[in-house]
């Protein structure tokens, strides 16, 4: 079977619910995973954090169902509303990172990335942000460095990860899809805790 975890890096639900897969993850190694960037501000969703509606919920709740903690400096970029927000940015680096970087470990990789951004308040299109976290990971920096030079401020509607997304039928972060048996299955469906993960595919293996 294989799972298809389906993110933003903007998200702040995807940045909650992130936590949860990986321990649902670590049970189950034996499945294949993808982890693909949706590309949920792209086009004309590209604008400055004061320009976009408010979101309609608050950190506070996400902290409570998922216990993740907003960092200060992230709150401050809230409060300014300056920062502009390019979903196509985190993607590729994300991906450029993928392909150096054992599958096991791209949950994480995600999170990190994510981290950068809810609790230190970045901007997803610093290269440094994927340097620094490559390193952790033991990739080779040069390398990274150049490839990331070279593609993470790309802007392609048509990259892979966002094409997949729409062939999952993908319409809201976060989302799993399951593959069993060239079949595919909603394995979130509402699910906020490992256990609920663990009874959808149940529900799902038992069908």
């Amino acid at each position: 079977m294989k799972i298809y975890y389906i993110w933003d890096a903007y998200c702040p639900w995807c940045y909650g619910f992130n936590r949860v897969l990986n321990k649902f993850y670590e049970k189950h190694q034996d499945f294949d995973i993808e982890v693909i960037s949706g590309g949920m501000l792209v086009g004309e969703r590209i604008k400055k954090l004061k320009e976009t509606q408010p979101p309609k919920y608050s950190l506070s709740e996400i902290t409570d169902i998922y216990n993740v903690s907003f960092g200060e400096k992230y709150k401050n970029v809230l409060e300014i509303g300056e920062i502009v927000r390019n979903s196509h940015y985190p993607a590729n680096g994300f991906s450029i990172l993928r392909g150096k970087i054992d599958k096991s470990k791209w949950l994480d990789v995600s999170f990190d990335i994510q981290s950068k951004y809810f609790m230190d308040g970045e901007d997803l299109g610093n290269i440094e942000i994927y340097l620094e976290i490559g390193e952790k990971y033991g990739v080779n920096v040069e390398e990274l460095k150049l490839e990331l030079e070279k593609g993470l401020h790309v802007e392609n509607l048509e990259f892979e990860d966002f094409l997949k997304k729409q062939e999952l039928n993908v319409k809201i972060y976060p989302s799993v899809r399951l593959e069993k048996n060239g079949e595919l299955y909603d394995l979130r469906n509402g699910a906020y805790t490992v256990e609920e993960l663990e009874n959808n595919l149940g529900e799902i293996v038992n069908e």
